[in-house]
């Protein structure tokens, strides 16, 4: 079976496509609502803002995760 921290990692990576794809579906609604002619308002601005610091805030989560993990199977290498 899954070892702790493998099971773990994986739990993680699920929250985070789940994540993505909620940001990614909210992109793509207000690019829909550009592109058929919506007025930029501040509540546009201020989603897009959201959406784009949310999707850094997780680039982050998904490098450290990744050197957890680099580091994790160097160490367990059988």
């Amino acid at each position: 079976g899954e070892e702790p921290f493998e099971r773990q990692s994986r739990i993680e990576l699920e929250k985070l496509a789940q994540e993505f794809s909620a940001i990614g579906n909210n992109l793509n609604q207000l690019t829909r609502y550009f592109h058929m002619g919506g007025l930029k308002s501040k509540a546009m601005t201020d989603e897009l803002t959201r959406c784009i610091n949310e999707i850094m805030r997780m680039r982050k989560d998904v490098m450290e995760m990744a050197g957890e993990y680099r580091g994790y199977t160097q160490t367990h290498r059988k």
